[in-house]
């Protein structure tokens, strides 16, 4: 979409919407001063309506407006996370809080110590407690993990039966889903860097976003449970480095 006699530019959009007489709000920065036109429309009760500039570098201002079902946005909450608040939002808001199921992905597995009633502990600790109460832990990862990991899980025996794991050298994925109505899905790996557990000047940059919208959890909760049932196996081609397959195809 583009202004008359303008270039062709996009820097950002974003939605508001209400649902529920709740607002969904974000702060937005001042409006340029080079807005040259709005137009409205309306799709299956949802109405736009979309203001936009001749200027590059302006940005443009998406609002919907919700009335019934919203089609075209979202229903629920979306939050762009990175970097110490994975750690916070995830890992200690949300995983020890889980009631029926917690599902991980992620390409590498390392020792992750998270705080735990003033102290710091192996992130084992905490799934350890959900194992005991009864809650199912599945854990996708693409390669063996490091010494301190394994060291660790000794600690936890309940955790050989207690915790499913399969190995899939082609899992890139990295994503938790706890009890079906809240997913993580980004670039962070479960470490103690890639999950922003770490210093400050140490962890990494990392980027997700976390979400109780129900399309966008089935969506994860999809690809996730069609790598653990192994739907894409039989046709594989890196059988050779894979050491679950024939287990999950029996």
């Amino acid at each position: 979409m583009q202004g008359e006699g303008s270039v062709t530019f996009f820097d950002w959009r974003i939605w508001q919407f209400r649902r529920r007489g709740s607002a969904c709000d974000l702060q937005l920065p001042r409006p340029p001063q080079s807005f040259c036109l709005a137009q409205t429309k309306s799709e299956g009760g949802l109405a736009m309506t979309c203001l936009y500039c001749v200027k590059r570098s302006s940005w443009v201002k998406w609002i919907g407006e919700l009335n019934g079902q919203l089609r075209l946005g979202f229903k629920g909450m979306l939050e762009f996370i990175t970097d110490r608040d994975i750690y916070e939002k995830v890992i200690c808001r949300r995983i020890g809080e889980a009631r029926k199921f917690v599902w991980m992905a992620t390409s590498d597995l390392k020792d992750l110590y998270v705080e735990k009633a003033d102290r710091m502990v192996p992130f084992l600790e905490i799934l350890s407690g959900l194992v005991k109460r009864h809650v199912e832990v599945r854990l996708l990862h693409a390669k063996e993990p490091g010494p301190a990991f394994r060291k660790d899980f000794d600690k936890y025996p309940n955790l050989i039966k207690g915790m499913e794991r399969i190995l899939c050298p082609r899992v890139h994925l990295k994503a938790v889903i706890i009890d079906g109505g809240f997913a993580y899905t980004g670039s962070a790996n479960l470490t103690g860097s890639g999950m922003g557990a770490k210093s400050e000047h140490k962890r990494n940059f990392e980027a997700g976003i976390i979400t109780d919208d129900e399309t966008i959890v089935d969506k994860i909760m999809e690809q996730f449970d069609d790598i653990w049932r192994g739907t894409h196996c039989k046709a594989c081609r890196r059988k050779k480095f894979c050491a679950d397959y024939k287990d999950i195809l029996v």
